[in-house]
């Protein structure tokens, strides 16, 4: 299978998710599976089971093929964790096929798409807004110069380019409905009585964007988060609600840290590497279409000019 065609089934597999399924508002009717929601998900799972399992039984087949060219090539992630398993490391002793199926399907189904939409946002709304993405430039030039590329432990230093992804991820939380939950008993939130086992959504989206806690809440303004008193919003997963794009307490996302770190270091690299434009004539938009994940309508289509002083360094 292609890489289009994977794509196009994965896309497929998250829209079905978004889908309202009416079992879930009348669980009495969830044997019957009225939509066939259900049988389309074990679809989905034998289909996504049997295509990583080709993929790892491959790289088995062609592990000790490579042995030798592997000392020359840096390693991706399934070739590590075989290559430890088979050396009857500790740390993986009890991996099984099935472990590094689960695995690559959770990295694929909720990490990848998430960090590339909030980079495809960013660099939107700084083209948008020449003027900041000059600055967050200028920042870089002055941490990293142009003679070397960015490397992570210039991030700390990028404190403008850090505000940009906060607020990019305000702005564009990309997953702009968190998980649902259910409490375990009966409470009352805001003032609704929430009977135990109501499936509650909080929507991000609008809280990101609520007038009471941000001014201005619809303006892509990334000195907010450079404002005295917004100490609380640099803490992902804490207690300030009014800021949660990876959600907040036990059930925030585990990959945080590290997806904003990443984001971080993948724009920081875009911005320092190259100057970016519109092609001739193009109009940028900046609408959104509603999913699993907030991408935009239409995809930025954008072109780079090298902007390093050595050529090598592309390289």
């Amino acid at each position: 299978m292609g890489g289009r065609m994977f794509r196009r089934t994965i896309e497929k597999i998250l829209n079905h998710f978004i889908m309202p399924n009416v079992a879930d508002f009348y669980p009495v009717v969830a044997p019957l599976d009225p939509q066939r929601y259900g049988r389309k998900v074990k679809r989905f799972q034998v289909w996504m089971d049997e295509y990583l399992n080709r993929i790892v039984q491959s790289r088995e087949t062609s592990l000790s093929e490579r042995e030798v060219e592997e000392k020359k090539m840096p390693k991706d992630l399934l070739e590590k964790l075989l290559e430890l398993m088979h050396e009857g490391d500790p740390l993986v002793s009890s991996f099984s096929v099935a472990d590094l199926r689960h695995l690559f399907a959770s990295i694929i189904g909720a990490s990848t798409d998430n960090n590339t939409t909030t980079i495809e946002w960013a660099m939107a709304e700084l083209l948008y807004e020449p003027d900041r993405m000059r600055k967050a430039q200028h920042e870089l030039d002055t941490v990293v110069g142009r003679d070397r590329p960015v490397e992570e432990s210039d991030i700390p230093q990028l404190r403008y380019l850090g505000a940009v992804v906060k607020e990019t991820l305000r702005l564009h939380p990309p997953v702009p409905l968190l998980v649902p939950h259910r409490p375990s008993s009966d409470c009352v939130a805001g003032g609704f009585a929430i009977p135990a086992g109501t499936a509650v959504i909080i929507n991000a989206w609008a809280i990101h964007r609520d007038p009471s806690r941000w001014e201005d809440p619809d303006e892509f303004r990334p000195e907010r988060f450079l404002q005295e008193g917004r100490e609380q919003c640099e803490s992902l997963g804490g207690n300030e609600f009014g800021y949660l794009p990876f959600g907040a307490g036990r059930r925030a996302c585990a990959a945080m840290v590290l997806a904003e770190r990443m984001t971080l270091f993948a724009l920081a690299s875009l911005l320092h590497s190259f100057e970016w434009g519109l092609p001739e004539g193009a109009h940028l938009e900046l609408a959104d279409t509603f999913g699993i994940v907030l991408r935009k309508a239409e995809p930025l289509v954008v072109v780079p000019k090298a902007r390093l002083s050595k050529p090598e360094l592309y390289v």
